[in-house]
């Protein structure tokens, strides 16, 4: 008897190591903003002409925002995409020498929602920046959502 509910302990306990194992590479598994332009935290000295974001994956872009230092909207004319692709590039309008925040949301293959947000900073008006000078690493404020 005691053998029996040691073999039931363990196999609980085997189950319980898998599920967890598995449950963690799920969590890793969902998509990360990779690049984003302008960069997180940029001070640029003229006004992008878009947005770009790249992921780690194919992803549906379903919000972008972008908000000055008030916060106000900037109108973005946005519409969720169709298709999923790793980069979204979202046209912008002129925007004046301020501080801006980008909010996005995308949905994975995997049907998680992923979000983040950071700031880019115009200090003067100008001529369309170039894209070299604005790329960067991945924006550090994501989160998941399940």
């Amino acid at each position: 008897m005691t053998q029996v509910i040691f073999r039931k302990a363990g196999t609980r306990m085997m189950l319980a190591v898998i599920l967890g194992a598995s449950l963690a590479n799920n969590v890793y598994a969902h998509a990360e903003l990779t690049m984003a332009m302008p960069a997180e935290n940029a001070q640029i000295s003229a006004a992008p002409d878009h947005i770009k974001l790249t992921f780690t994956e194919d992803v549906r872009l379903m919000q972008l925002t972008l908000l000055n230092a008030k916060p106000e909207m900037v109108d973005l004319n946005f519409a969720v995409g169709k298709s999923a692709m790793k980069s979204h590039s979202v046209a912008l309008p002129p925007i004046p020498a301020d501080r801006y925040t980008v909010e996005w949301a995308v949905f994975g293959d995997d049907g998680h929602k992923v979000e983040g947000r950071y700031n880019f900073e115009i200090t003067s008006g100008g001529a369309a920046m170039d894209d070299a000078k604005a790329d960067s690493t991945p924006a550090a404020h994501q989160d998941h959502s399940h």
